[in-house]
């Protein structure tokens, strides 16, 4: 007898006709949707220098981007009906720690706050990253590490 019965972990849910909230969308399935879109959609075909690089990049923030849906505080925001301490509502954060410490890990410090931006602002708009390169930029100016 397991004492831990597997949860099922969703990354939507949605109303049915009588007011109740149910997961709609496996978050499993939701991330490797995601991973395969970005993917497909950046590198069909394409081989240059810094392909892989890029590749793993892409690979690593369609999988971990919504990390934080796995803690009870979002399946319960998710789920249930009622108030909602909005900050346990922001799942995003918990991804981006993982992949910066995780490129920090590797040496590759940059990457790891290019991934870091990209998935804290994964529900904005990322076709400008002129917030990131001026990041960047103060960063370097000033001498810091990415601590």
């Amino acid at each position: 007898l397991n004492p831990f019965p597997a949860m099922a972990y969703f990354s939507h849910s949605r109303k049915n006709p009588d007011g109740t909230t149910v997961g709609s969308k496996l978050l499993r399935h939701h991330t490797e949707g995601v991973t395969r879109k970005a993917l497909n959609a950046y590198f069909p075909g394409h081989s240059f220098p810094e392909a892989a690089a890029v590749y793993d990049l892409v690979e690593r923030i369609g999988r971990l981007h919504d990390l934080g849906k796995y803690t009870p505080h979002f399946q319960h925001y998710l789920l249930r009906n009622g108030a909602f301490d909005q900050n346990l509502k922001q799942h995003a954060k918990f991804g981006a720690y993982v992949l910066y410490h995780w490129y920090r890990s590797e040496g590759h410090d940059w990457l790891g706050l290019l991934a870091c931006y990209l998935v804290v602002h994964h529900h904005q708009s990322l076709s400008d990253l002129g917030e990131f390169a001026s990041l960047v930029r103060e960063k370097e100016y000033h001498g810091d590490t990415f601590a």
